[in-house]
């Protein structure tokens, strides 16, 4: 039977209620289930013969009443074996937490003791901290008292001091104003000096100007410019601007075309420069200009005395217009003889007395 009850309840369950013990049939002895005795009657199985035998060999009260005890001795040992199997975790789990918390019980009172012990130590190190602290403020006190009286001492040479200077920097007020006096006359001194010094040093650089006389360039890209004289009859190549003999020029060469062939003449332009009025006006110096051969074998020589017209005279917004020479070289003749390597011409310029 797999019915559950307290235990209280377990005879009459037994009694009353459960079909799975068993009885002995009220009409031939035989012992059957409670829950089959009804089939057990009206079955062929159930005879009085056999009924009658079983009485004459067991006292029906006694043999009823040894079923009813292994009955229920059987039902009770059931019942004891499933509270023995409940029980016994139980057992085991309360020895667990037993030894659980005797290990707790002991960790308190080893953290009981380490409390106490370190409640001890800092007692100790605050007492020993009080007296220290005791100690520097009278070492404090001690020392204020010494520096109250430095600083009076301080005070006092401060104010004498303070004295001094004054006396002193009133004195040294009129030594000042007697040396400022002083200064204002060299000062004075000095730039008389300093402007004779600026008139010579001024002067040098205009005596070296004035004696530069020659200046050489390049006349680069001759294989253009003759193009383009051939194309539009003339064509000029300037350098850049220099100065000769004071004058602030720009010397070059002019092509044009006279007939069939091409001639080079000097060229130059005066423009306004820094030594004007250093130099003689108008323009008179004489124009030297040479085509140098690349290998130094020879120069070809052009020699121009300059007009006294417009080109010549001081240039008084920025330049003069061009000035050419009468005299020329034919280029074809320069470049045929090997003046013009490297599609260039080397020109020496100079102005001669």
């Amino acid at each position: 039977c797999q019915y559950e009850t307290p235990a209280s309840g377990i005879t009459q369950h037994f009694q009353r209620e459960c079909e799975h013990h068993s009885i002995r049939c009220p009409k031939c002895s035989a012992t059957v289930l409670c829950r089959e005795v009804c089939a057990h009657l009206l079955s062929a199985s159930c005879n009085t013969t056999m009924h009658l035998a079983s009485e004459s060999e067991v006292p029906p009260c006694y043999a009823e009443e040894m079923a009813v005890l292994t009955s229920f001795k059987g039902a009770l040992e059931r019942q004891a074996d499933k509270i023995a199997a409940y029980l016994r975790p139980m057992a085991v789990d309360s020895s667990t937490h037993g030894d659980r918390l005797n290990e707790i019980s002991h960790g308190i009172n080893t953290l009981r003791q380490e409390l106490a012990l370190s409640t001890r130590q800092t007692n100790d190190i605050l007492t020993a901290s009080a007296l220290e602290i005791a100690a520097s403020n009278q070492e404090v006190k001690e020392c204020l008292a010494t520096s109250s009286d430095t600083v009076n001492t301080f005070s006092r040479s401060v104010i004498s001091l303070e004295d001094t200077m004054k006396d002193g920097l009133s004195r040294t007020q009129d030594s000042f104003s007697q040396i400022i006096a002083a200064v204002e006359e060299i000062k004075v001194e000095v730039k008389k000096k300093d402007q004779k010094t600026l008139d010579c040093v001024v002067s040098v650089p205009q005596h070296a100007e004035l004696q530069e006389a020659q200046c050489v360039f390049s006349v680069k890209a001759v294989k253009s410019l003759q193009d383009t004289a051939t194309r539009e009859d003339w064509a000029w190549y300037d350098s850049e601007q220099v100065y000769l003999r004071g004058y602030c020029m720009s010397p070059g060469v002019f092509i044009t075309k006279s007939d069939e062939s091409l001639t080079l003449h000097a060229r130059y332009t005066l423009h306004k420069g820094d030594m004007d009025d250093a130099v003689q006006w108008p323009f008179q110096h004489q124009v030297r200009m040479s085509v140098v051969h690349p290998r130094g074998e020879a120069s070809k020589v052009l020699e121009y005395k300059p007009l006294r017209g417009v080109a010549e005279k001081r240039p008084k917004i920025t330049s003069n217009r061009p000035r050419y020479s009468d005299g020329y070289f034919l280029l074809e003749g320069l470049i045929s003889e090997g003046y013009a390597e490297d599609d260039e011409l080397r020109i020496k310029w100079e102005l001669v007395p």
